[in-house]
């Protein structure tokens, strides 16, 4: 799982570090390689206005402009071809939207679904993120996400701070990501959609007594999704 490929970004992949993680899918069986849907850096080389390479130290978000997305699909491609195993692309927690844009999240990674035959990893705690930061419904979003395309599912915790939502990954899940996350199920039932694996991010507190409780709330949203679906349809 990649941080720092930089997709989005105007440059292309680096070989090198692409040569470092189709070397790590082969020595780990890895049925596939993520990464997310972000740009991080400002150049690939110094230039003469910048002593290095400039690092957000962040996955910032690229503008949804059909230019910019012509670029990041080629560079998806030209990823796939270097991994050796599929790719599978993580929505990321944007705090902001670009003016410019001309598409929402959904159909945007539609259009890259289409255009690369990449699979998603779907991270919804980085969607409710999102649509906290930018104003949108987290819901509404979800419901027209490609489900049919999603490798696997990422959730985590975080926390409400002075009325913002602060996506910690180092939290128990808050219940809006949670209900959101029940949805998502009953909602590949409603698709006739295989419900993909479900994994639990957490950076800092990892213990068994922090940790399972995230593990059993997944469990929970499973079921509840499961039986929410087997009700509305009957």
């Amino acid at each position: 799982h990649g941080v720092s490929l930089g997709l989005a970004g105007a440059d292309l992949p680096d070989l090198g570090r692409l040569r470092r993680l189709a070397e790590l899918a082969r020595e780990l069986e890895s049925p596939v390689v993520s990464e997310h849907i972000a740009f991080v850096r400002s150049a690939d080389s110094p230039d003469p206005l910048h002593g290095d390479v400039l690092e957000a130290g962040h996955l910032l978000p690229p503008p949804r402009t059909r230019a910019a997305l012509t670029i990041l699909c080629d560079n998806i491609s030209r990823a796939q071809d270097a991994v050796g195993v599929p790719l599978a692309l993580e929505n990321i927690a944007a705090l902001i939207a670009w003016p410019e844009d001309e598409f929402d999240e959904p159909d945007y990674l539609a259009e890259i679904v289409r255009r690369t035959g990449a699979q998603l990893v779907l991270d919804v705690a980085n969607l409710f993120s999102s649509a906290v930061a930018q104003g949108t419904d987290p819901l509404h979003q979800l419901l027209r996400f490609p489900l049919s395309h999603i490798a696997y599912v990422h959730t985590a915790g975080g926390r409400y701070r002075h009325g913002r939502y602060v996506d910690t990954h180092g939290d128990p899940m808050v219940d809006d990501v949670t209900s959101l996350l029940t949805q998502f199920v009953a909602g590949c039932h409603r698709a006739r959609v295989r419900v993909p694996g479900i994994m639990l991010e957490r950076d800092t507190d990892i213990r068994p007594e922090t940790v399972l409780p995230g593990l059993r709330a997944i469990d929970a949203a499973i079921e509840e999704g499961r039986v929410h679906e087997v009700d509305h349809c009957a």
